[in-house]
């Protein structure tokens, strides 16, 4: 009899155990499912899949790519390339040719223009030669019409500088360093006909030449697609800064190459860049057994024998063929800052503490730039 207590005690016990195990995991899995839930509506409601996105499959060509959240990352970039065509719409005016009657349609201008200061000055593909001021007006954003007073032409670079009367507010945006502008950064167009895409750098070109001149440009940049179909076209980066204008050879010119000029014409009134006068070799563009620096610009004869002009702020400073220039004012010249760019960079007459190895021995002079 007892045994048969014993027996049952157990039995009961094991029961209770077994029903407290069960509630558990039922309530355990109600609060799971009560979580998620909640989870879903409130936390994860912007996220649209719960799983990755994964670009590794034999479509693409590039190495595997994951990407989570992929439709909130395009509505961001969506919105980020919004915030730039409003930034930057009132940079840019429409050039049109003047008429008698003093009306213009909105989409007959002869060419878009990019506002580079606040008090009126303008950049521009170059206007027919023999142009003058009353030939042609400006209209804003605004729809507001200014007259011109003056038109500068940089024959560097094929474009005109143009300055509009009694101006003191115009919108203007910065300019981007050359050093951030990199292969496959996304850029986008811009006109005075809003003709705004999204597309990508896909390098910088350097002429063939490999004896360059300190004093003018031989770099052009490459975007993914063409645009042929768009006459004018304006660079920005997704900071809303001005990267580089479209000229009229269908030359996409970095905005650095008019740096100097648009400095000029803010102090003179004109147009003077700085010249040192010597033909190099950058050092960083090429590889060779008899020569141990891999950077830095090495003076050089060009294919008409000239590696220093005479009467040249360099001749001056006594450089000579095979001298290898490493810094100007301290910033050291490599395979992005090439001795044009530094030097362009700077304003007509201006010093420059110019550092360089002759010989294995390294030198230091002082120069001043000189102008044309």
């Amino acid at each position: 009899m007892r045994y048969a207590l014993c027996v049952m005690r157990f039995f009961m016990t094991k029961n209770k155990i077994i029903l407290t195990i069960c509630l558990a995991s039922l309530f355990g899995l109600f609060a799971g499912v009560v979580g998620a839930l909640i989870a879903k509506v409130y936390i994860f409601n912007e996220i649209p899949y719960l799983e990755p996105i994964n670009l590794s499959s034999d479509n693409y060509s590039r190495s595997n790519l994951i990407i989570r959240g992929a439709k909130k990352v395009i509505v961001s970039q969506d919105i980020k390339v919004e915030e730039i065509i409003n930034s930057t719409y009132n940079s840019i005016v429409g050039i049109f040719k003047k008429n008698a009657d003093n009306y213009y349609q909105l989409n007959n201008e002869i060419e878009s223009g990019l506002i580079i200061t606040s008090d009126g000055w303008i950049i521009a593909k170059a206007l027919p030669e023999n142009s003058k001021n009353e030939d042609f007006i400006i209209i804003t954003r605004s729809n507001e019409i200014y007259n011109i007073d003056k038109i500068i032409k940089d024959k560097m670079t094929s474009f005109d500088f143009i300055h509009v009367q009694g101006v003191k507010d115009f919108s203007v945006k910065s300019f981007s360093d050359i050093q951030k502008i990199k292969n496959g950064q996304l850029v986008m167009t811009a006109s005075w006909k809003n003709e705004n895409y999204l597309t990508s750098i896909a390098g910088r070109l350097n002429n063939s030449k490999l004896v360059k001149s300190s004093d003018s440009f031989s770099d052009e940049l490459v975007l993914t697609n063409n645009f042929n179909e768009t006459k004018d076209l304006i660079l920005f980066n997704l900071n809303g800064q001005i990267v580089g204008l479209r000229d009229k050879n269908n030359i996409i010119r970095p905005i650095t190459h008019f740096q100097s000029a648009i400095q000029s014409l803010l102090k003179n009134q004109k147009i003077q860049r700085p010249i040192l006068g010597v033909y190099y070799i950058n050092l960083s563009d090429i590889i060779s057994k008899d020569i141990q620096y891999k950077k830095g610009a090495m003076i050089r004869k060009n294919n008409l024998g000239i590696s220093i002009i005479k009467n040249s702020p360099a001749d001056s400073a006594g450089l000579r063929e095979g001298d290898i220039i490493t810094t100007i004012n301290n910033t050291e010249l490599n395979k992005n800052n090439n001795l044009t760019y530094i030097i362009q960079n700077y304003s007509a007459e201006d010093s420059v503490t110019i550092e360089y190895l002759r010989n294995n021995e390294k030198k230091k002079i002082e120069v001043k730039l000189g102008a044309y």
